[in-house]
């Protein structure tokens, strides 16, 4: 074997199959435009996108993702992360980025469906916060399952060793593994015989706490249900009503009351410290609980359920209870900050996030669209929740009341239920839009039309809280106060809240102004033409965070932080900002920068990009730290928007509908006025821009050639209806020519 395995024919034979592989997989997203670079830099973002997030393959009746793993990379060392060794192979992942590297899998791979929706809102618990850590699924056969008829259907020999086997969780790669090593003979092929075991088994959630709450996860989620809802827009009622096993994950950490966080530092300056407990040790003693497993929220011994619609209420009121003392951010009130991890000290200063104030918004505007006259039913203690929030007038009402409800889950549900009117409902939420879209406007408007990122609470006035005559001390050593007033300030203005903002409905005249105000601000790199993290801080202390230690420049300080900047190209597309969006692709996008300035491969994503402000001049504009991050998942969704316009699928009076609006400038199209790309993975689209437009300012269709292997199906419309447009989705189709802009 020795000498074969050195061999060079055996190496190249194997390096071929590796390329045959990759090129297989990227032909998912092929494209074909007049800029070559812009094509091939979709292939690559999408490789390294299913590197961290996964590749979606169906095995059974079950979505399991091939390749994942954390996004270490040689040049982070210190970002460890393992694959299973084993066929089938996935690695760990942390919450926020599987959950975002995956937002595309449905629009690509519409077999995913709703999958991702709900294995990540599973995550989601009672108090709105969700584990960090995410290590994929592993099944068990169901209970009900005969199996050993199943065994013997598929394999021939050692069956006994097989039943053992499968007496523990397992994966797709280990079944096959323990198969090749035992030397059993299977009936059938692997994938004949995995797709049945899977078929006949229950998946599994592995989770776990980690390390912290962050402000920003939840904030994801609702990117996974808006991309299913642009494949199939006529199942929307029947996902979020109509399935009723979306679990609570229940961690063994939970968040401290505020009297009991709230402290005077060594400076006597009013601090938040030490805002978790961490292993809970009374709730793991009454619950029996394991904390380096997955457990999920109970009512009694069962396992508490809900519909997608009750979980995205329960998240609505948990993070109404959290907006700041003056209503415009959302609290950092457990240790974490949110997308932005170098400002981790912001928590301490009692610090709040807009962005997530935002994504709250957008979640409320969700609902509203899919709120109707039906009834939910809810454990009492939502129902008490929805209540007190409903009459709170003050800042210290949704304190008391959101701690009011965290102690009443602490130790699991009660088992009562309450039925709540969507009519009730809606009007809540028509109340909370209408508030946060005010305070958000106020705020732009006391910041020269820049939406801040951030805001921290300066306590003026407090009392100190005693205990038998003495300061009550926090469990850090730490003398607890009461605050009484606070002031409010805000941050220099860095690009997140803007990029989320972009992304809701707000006045496009209003995000246009805003979007010009940035060009002329600090957080534009007027000689590199490069957006940054943020202004400039040197007026900051380091009590901000980590973010202060770095050079300017450098990592997530005022850099060119490329999944920041790439964040704010697609909220610009998505508000419709078309000119400014193509205006700054020029310089933004990593592909059409100049490699001898970049430094590397203009294919090949930087963690960041040096701008004109970093003390060593011979290092603007080079990229630095080949990372998979989320900038891979903000060019698909870009590529989606420009080649399709975003939610090509819709549903009008009963029918579904298939309407392409393509999002793309005039030098996009080739010489034969010829565009084309992979639509769902598997069919050819190509546009023919017969005027030469762009289409993003007219895009009138014409004709649409449907071609599949029964022949050619020509449509005088600019649209596909009913049947047609099924057949777009099922596959049936191999390609569609679709003709725009007549002469």
């Amino acid at each position: 074997v020795l000498p074969r395995m050195t061999s060079n024919d055996f190496f190249d034979s194997k390096l071929e199959a590796s390329k045959t592989t990759i090129e297989s997989l990227l032909e998912d997203v092929s494209t074909s435009t007049n800029e070559p670079v812009f094509d091939n830099y979709v292939k690559q973002n999408y490789m390294d996108n299913f590197l961290r997030g996964g590749y979606p393959e169906k095995i059974g009746n079950s979505i399991y993702h091939l390749y994942s793993r954390r996004h270490g990379d040689l040049e982070r060392d210190y970002n460890f992360f393992s694959l299973a060794p084993e066929y089938f192979s996935q690695g760990g992942g942390n919450f926020r980025d599987v959950c975002q590297n995956r937002r595309l899998d449905t629009t690509i791979h519409p077999e995913v469906s709703d999958f991702n929706i709900h294995h990540f809102a599973s995550l989601i618990q009672l108090d709105g916060y969700n584990p960090l850590t995410v290590d994929g699924i592993t099944f068990v056969l169901k209970e009900d399952v005969d199996q050993v008829a199943l065994v013997k259907k598929l394999f021939k020999n050692h069956t006994e060793a097989i039943l053992e086997f499968l007496k523990k969780p397992y994966t797709p790669g280990n079944i096959v593994n323990f198969i090749e090593k035992e030397h059993i003979e299977a009936k059938t092929s692997i994938k004949e015989y995995l797709d049945e075991i899977i078929q006949h088994s229950k998946p599994s959630i592995k989770a776990a706490f980690g390390e912290g709450f962050w402000v920003d996860h939840f904030t994801y989620v609702l990117d996974l249900i808006e991309s299913y809802e642009g494949v199939y827009p006529d199942h929307m009622q029947s996902l979020l009503y109509d399935r009723e096993d979306y679990a609570y994950f229940d961690s063994p950490v939970s968040v401290l009351p505020k009297s009991e966080k709230i402290v005077l530092n060594k400076e006597n300056n009013v601090r938040q410290y030490g805002s978790l407990r961490h292993f809970d040790e009374e709730k793991l003693k009454r619950l029996k609980m394991n904390p380096h497993i997955s457990n999920w929220s109970k009512i009694g011994d069962r396992t508490y359920y809900s519909n997608l619609y009750t979980k995205l209420f329960v998240l609505t009121l948990t993070k109404h209870s959290l907006l700041d003392p003056e209503g415009y951010g959302i609290e950092m009130e457990a240790e974490k900050p949110g997308w932005n991890d170098a400002m981790n000290g912001l928590p301490g200063l009692i610090g709040s996030g807009v962005s997530e104030t935002i994504e709250l918004w957008r979640i409320v505007s969700f609902m509203l669209k899919y709120s109707d006259e039906r009834t939910i039913e809810v454990p009492n203690e939502v129902a008490k929740l929805f209540k007190n929030l409903l009459h709170a007038e003050s800042y210290h009402d949704r304190v008391k009341t959101r701690e009011s409800y965290r102690e009443s889950i602490r130790f699991g549900l009660a088992g009562d239920t309450t039925t709540l009117q969507l009519k009730d409902v809606t009007c809540y939420l028509k109340k909370l839009k209408k508030h946060i879209e005010e305070k958000t406007i106020a705020l732009m408007e006391m910041h020269q039309g820049i939406l801040p990122t951030f805001l921290y609470y300066e306590v003026t006035s407090y009392e100190t809280i005693f205990e038998q005559g003495k300061p009550k001390l926090s469990h850090k050593g730490y003398a607890l106060v009461q605050p009484l007033t606070y002031e409010r300030h805000a941050l220099p203005h860095f690009l997140e809240a803007p990029a989320r903002i972009l992304k809701t409905d707000l006045s496009k005249d209003v995000l246009r102004k805003m979007a010009s105000a940035i060009k002329e601000s600090d957080i534009y790199d007027k000689v590199l033409d490069i957006y940054k993290t943020s202004e400039c801080l040197d007026g900051q202390g380091h009590e901000i965070g980590r973010i202060r230690a770095f050079t300017k420049g450098w990592l997530e300080r005022e850099s060119n932080f490329l999944h920041m900047t790439y964040k704010y190209l697609l909220g610009l597309l998505k508000a419709g900002l078309y000119e400014e969006y193509y205006e700054a692709l020029k310089t933004n996008l990593v592909c059409f920068m100049d490699p001898a300035v970049y430094g590397r491969s203009t294919l090949e994503n930087s963690s960041f990009i040096a701008p004109s402000n970093n003390p060593d001049k011979a290092l603007h504009g080079q990229g630095f730290f080949a990372r998979l991050s989320g900038s891979t998942v903000e060019t698909l969704n870009m590529w989606s928007i420009m080649m399709t316009g975003g939610n090509p699928f819709r549903y009008e009076n009963g029918q579904l509908i298939l309407k392409f609006e393509p999002k793309l400038a005039t030098n996009f199209f080739k010489k034969d006025h010829s565009a084309s790309f992979k639509f769902l993975k598997h069919i050819n689209v190509t546009y023919v821009n017969e005027a030469m437009l762009n289409t993003y300012q007219q895009c009138d269709i014409y004709k649409i050639e449907c071609v599949s292997d029964a022949g050619v199906e020509t449509v005088h419309s600019d649209r596909l209806i009913g049947q047609q447009a099924e057949k777009v989705r099922q596959g049936i189709y191999n390609s569609l020519k679709i003709y725009m802009n007549k002469k």
